[in-house]
Order: C-alpha cells, then structure tokens, then sequence
C-alpha cells in the first residue's frame, strides 16, 4: 500500500472517527481528497512511516483501536510506539474474543445482573459503572448490547454527560468491533443466558 493511499484512507477514518456527519462505511472510505493535496501535505512522510507499520486491510481496525482507547486521532500519534502496543493488544484479544467474553461474564455472576441492568432515578446503571471503571471492557458490552440493546433503552432514561460521550465513542468504533470479528451473536447470547442465567422479564 502506497503512502498515498494511506493517506487517502486515514483521511477517510478520521473523519469518521472526529466528526458527525461522515460514514466510513456509508461513503465506502472515500473522501475528496488529491493527490496534490497528498504531496503537499506538511505530514506527507508520516503517511510514509504509516505505511511501513500497517498495510491497507489492518490500517481501519489500527486506526479504530487507537481510537476506543484514547478517544482521538491524528497522524503523528499512530506512529508511537504506544499506538503500535495498543493495536498488538487489541488483535491478541480480538483473537481470543470468546475467551475474553467469558472472563467478563464471571464478574458479572458475581453481582445480581438483572438488576445491574436498572437505571434507577436518572442514576447511572450498575453494569454502566463497570464499564466507566474499566471492570468490564468496551469491547464486550457492546456485544452484550448488540444482544439486549442496552443503550437505545438506557439512552431514553439518562441525561448523562458521560454517557452521551461513550455512546458516541462506541456508535464509531462498533462497526469495526464486529467487521474485524465477524461475530456470530447467537453464540455470545448462549453464553450469556447459560452463565448468567438471567431472568428474562429483567432484560
């Protein structure tokens, strides 16, 4: 992959990632960008160096896992050494997603999870909680969420700063969440239902 066509698709993602109103998905990658543009671009050789750390299919799932974690992107932080650990970390678990899912699910019998579900006076629900505190990861609620649909039912019941702000976050990652997994949902909810056990009128 050319730095050019790095710097097409990063351009693409970034827009996806740090505005409302572009769809990478929706608009297939493509953006109106030149190649004049490209060459006078005062980043032109980080496009360089990004091309040398990623190839064309890993760089959307690169540029997402940079992004669920801190929430931002621009070019020169993709080339840190941090951006590349960040991304090694996210493929190791997206590798062993089931085995992470699990992990989650065992704290989660350690709390009433029919409950943990309730928001209760505008108050931020218990699972919510845990995931704001890093106690259950953001990838494995939003599989829970694709199963119960926690955040269209949540968004109804809380005026919550920080929950506007995560939902956006998880709204923009998701698609590469279940793109890069190709998860097959009926599975997670057996998973669920067998290791929780929940009471169905509860969720």
């Amino acid at each position: 992959m050319s730095a050019y066509d790095i710097y097409k698709s990063y351009q693409a993602l970034k827009l996806h990632f740090n505005s409302d109103n572009y769809d990478y998905f929706k608009y297939h990658g493509k953006t109106k960008v030149s190649e004049h543009a490209f060459e006078i671009s005062k980043d032109k050789y980080a496009f360089v160096k990004l091309s040398r750390i990623c190839n064309e299919s890993e760089l959307p799932y690169y540029t997402a896992a940079y992004y669920q974690k801190k929430n931002r992107i621009w070019i020169r932080d993709l080339l840190t050494d941090e951006a590349k650990e960040i991304f090694k970390d996210w493929t190791r678990e997206q590798q062993s997603r089931m085995y992470f899912f699990k992990e989650d699910l065992c704290k989660l019998q350690q709390i009433d999870f029919g409950e943990s579900l309730r928001v209760i006076d505008g108050q931020s629900p218990e699972l919510l909680n845990m995931v704001y505190q890093g106690e259950i990861s953001q990838d494995n609620f939003l599989i829970i969420d694709a199963i119960l649909g926690l955040i269209d039912r949540w968004s109804n019941k809380l005026d919550d700063f920080m929950f506007d702000m995560l939902k956006k976050q998880m709204n923009k990652y998701k698609p590469f969440l279940f793109m890069y997994n190709d998860l097959n949902i009926s599975l997670y909810k057996k998973e669920l239902i067998n290791s929780l056990h929940p009471d169905r009128k509860n969720i």
